[in-house]
């Protein structure tokens, strides 16, 4: 029994002494190099002029970066042996790579993967890359992110992948910055796992699912989704900074049921088909309005503190549409003031755009409180100089 368990021991320690470690950076020169190490303690590189099919075979572990950049005439990039890189996988301006299988690869610490315009597939481990602090991905011509399943990521950034029309993920937390943006026209995107994020971005998009997500740490914005008709978020509680819902053409409902807290400002301009706000019926603060559109109705029942200012403007014809606002503003809810108009044709430009009607029948269509200021300035003057004028010539006839 103890020889057995000796020799065991004797077999580990063969293996472990058998593992080589390179710890010098090493430059890749041809599409089939031979790399006589277990673990590389440094960097791989590959240059420009490699061509054809490259496969990076030998190494178990990276500890430092993979990187493949410029190197035009690559087809296809493949290893079967590397499972970790502890650096940046970063592959830039291939343009002729077609496809990328890393089937034993399941740990990256960044992903890096830019105007890659012919890339169609990826396959990394069969688990597929679950955590990565970093992802980005731009300028492919991929169709699938089957092969990126991740948990858990710092940053995640997919734009301008024309024929990316579908993204699923499995994602728990992004701490940092999502960013998906003109990808696939009708790009639908589905995080049923999701529940914390802290700056969320979309844009080009034709759904976007996020029915766990409680709590977003920095803004969610929605800007030029085309495609969207709506929009829910059931257990979203608090969003720290911005909420914004611009140039959405079919955008008709968005729906916030929980949603108590916006720390910065709440905007929603320039989504034609929305013709109500009804969806935050317990919404309590918020550190600014902006509100330019086609509503008929607008419905905040809990509203009771706007720390800044309300700027609010429609293309209704209702004259009783300013009537919320003018009594939070008179109540002391919005703390910095409000200014609404109604019947207002350029109400969808948002900002503090000038048009329309008050209340009180008043117009905002220009303001010119300043010129008339001006010009009273001017004729005080020129009075004051002509009554001088006149003092001086009696003068001299005396």
């Amino acid at each position: 029994m103890r020889s057995a368990q000796f020799a065991a021991a004797v077999a580990a320690f063969a293996g472990f002494a058998a593992a080589k470690t390179c710890t010098k950076d090493i430059e890749i020169s041809e599409p089939t190099p031979v790399i006589d190490c277990d673990v590389v303690d440094a960097d791989i590189t590959v240059k420009e002029s490699v061509a054809g099919a490259l496969s990076i075979e030998g190494p178990k572990q990276l500890k430092g970066d993979l990187i493949i950049n410029n190197a035009s005439n690559i087809l296809s990039i493949s290893s079967s042996s590397i499972n970790s890189i502890g650096g940046r996988l970063e592959f830039q301006a291939l343009n002729s790579l077609n496809s990328i299988n890393m089937d034993s690869l399941e740990s990256v610490k960044e992903i890096v993967m830019k105007k890659l315009t012919a890339l169609q597939t990826i396959t990394f481990g069969s688990d597929t890359v679950t955590k990565a602090e970093s992802v980005e991905i731009t300028d492919t011509d991929l169709s699938s992110l089957s092969g990126l399943m991740l948990t858990s990521v710092k940053d995640l950034n997919i734009n301008n992948n024309d024929r990316l029309t579908k993204f699923d993920s499995a994602l728990v937390n992004v701490t940092g910055q999502l960013l998906i943006n003109s990808n696939g026209r009708d790009m639908e995107i589905t995080l049923n796992d999701l529940e914390t994020a802290s700056e969320i971005q979309i844009g080009n998009v034709k759904t976007f699912e996020v029915p766990k997500l409680s709590v977003v740490k920095a803004s969610l914005k929605f800007d030029q989704c085309d495609k969207l008709e709506s929009f829910n978020a059931p257990n979203l509680t608090k969003i720290t900074d911005a909420l914004a819902f611009i140039n959405n053409k079919k955008l008709s409902n968005v729906t916030f049921p929980k949603l108590t807290e916006i720390g910065g400002d709440l905007r929603i301009v320039n989504n034609t088909e929305l013709t109500e706000i009804t969806g935050f019926p317990k919404l309590e603060s918020a550190a600014s309005i902006n509100f330019g559109g086609n509503f008929e109705d607008i419905e905040m029942p809990k509203l009771d503190r706007v720390s800044g200012t309300a700027e609010v403007s429609t293309t209704s014809t209702k004259d009783d549409f300013c009537k919320f606002f003018e009594k939070a503003d008179s109540d002391g809810v919005i703390r910095g003031g409000a200014d609404c108009t109604f019947d207002n044709k350029d109400a969808n430009q948002g900002g503090e755009t000038k048009g329309g009607r008050k209340t009180d029948g008043s117009s905002s269509s220009s303001d010119n409180s300043g010129d008339n200021e001006d010009a009273a300035g001017i004729v005080g003057v020129n009075t004051a100089l002509m009554g001088l004028a006149l003092i001086a010539g009696v003068a001299q006839l005396l």
